[in-house]
């Protein structure tokens, strides 16, 4: 692995630069006159569980490392240039699969940046996100009008977009909601992104669940079960002779999916599985 050169001067802690991106620090850091991006803060925005790795894709002059102040007093932190920050949108954006609310917010997270931010800082020495804007200025100005509406026309667009991805997203999981509020493995796998096998594997390598001895059934453990989780629901069937049985099989709570989706740092709403006024589908 590459190792980041963390060479830092005590006058740095002073040229932190802290800006918000959709109610969320963005800190900026003005080193040498140029301007650097704390990884983490920016990780976050391009959909990375952790910043390590983003930054280990980057060249060694594209990152570097700097005392940052936070709530628990100054901390080594992994920083990355501006050419840095630009190449790891460019990488982030080129994924493929990537869900559509996450490329917009890349794509306005990248504008935000390179056509607010720095080019405000770079003529003033500092980023004001509302400027004040009097009825005068724009009645003199009828160009900031027009650009201010532009502006609110594109945030419009993006807010549409982002809610006619998340209608879909509710939709689907409306439907694949079994009427015991409960998924199965196959439709949890289908959630969770894995192919049903490899998810199999995993929920019995994190102690979930096992195969009852000489059969292919997966029933869960008491104490997960216990813990609200997932559960055996035992459902009838008929037998070759014509009698009732009853088989345990394996099934997720809402609140098993979501623990699982934090597990493998997929995103998924306890509230999404179900209708809009929480019944299933």
């Amino acid at each position: 692995m590459t190792k980041i050169d963390m060479h830092i001067t005590s006058g740095e802690r002073k040229s932190v630069m802290p800006y918000q991106f959709d109610g969320r620090n963005i800190r900026i850091i003005e080193r040498d006159g140029e301007y650097w991006f704390v990884a983490s803060d920016v990780a976050a925005e391009l959909g990375y569980s952790v910043a390590k790795d983003m930054a280990r894709r980057l060249d060694d002059d594209e990152r570097g490392g700097h005392i940052v102040p936070t709530p628990s007093g100054d901390q080594e932190m992994t920083i990355i240039s501006e050419p840095g920050l630009y190449r790891a949108i460019i990488q982030r954006r080129s994924t493929k699969k990537m869900d559509d609310r996450l490329l917009n917010r890349i794509a306005r997270f990248q504008r935000w940046v390179f056509h607010d931010v720095l080019p405000s800082i770079r003529k003033t020495g500092g980023y004001n996100a509302q400027p004040s804007i009097t009825i005068a200025d724009l009645t003199a100005n009828p160009h900031m009008l027009l650009q201010l509406t532009q502006g609110y026309a594109l945030q419009i667009e993006d807010m549409k977009r982002e809610m006619g991805v998340m209608e879909k997203e509710v939709a689907t999981l409306d439907r694949i909601a079994g009427a015991d509020n409960l998924f199965g493995v196959r439709v949890a796998a289908k959630i969770l992104q894995m192919e049903e096998k490899k998810f199999t594997a995993y929920i019995q390598q994190i102690g979930w669940a096992y195969r009852q001895p000489g059969t292919r059934v997966l029933l869960c453990y008491a104490e997960k079960q216990k813990a609200g989780l997932v559960l055996n629901k035992a459902s009838p069937y008929t037998k070759p002779d014509g009698s009732e049985g009853l088989r345990e099989s394996l099934k997720f709570t809402a609140k098993g999916i979501v623990r699982l989706g934090k597990m493998l740092n997929i995103d998924i709403v306890e509230g999404d599985l179900f209708g809009p006024k929480g019944e299933p589908a």
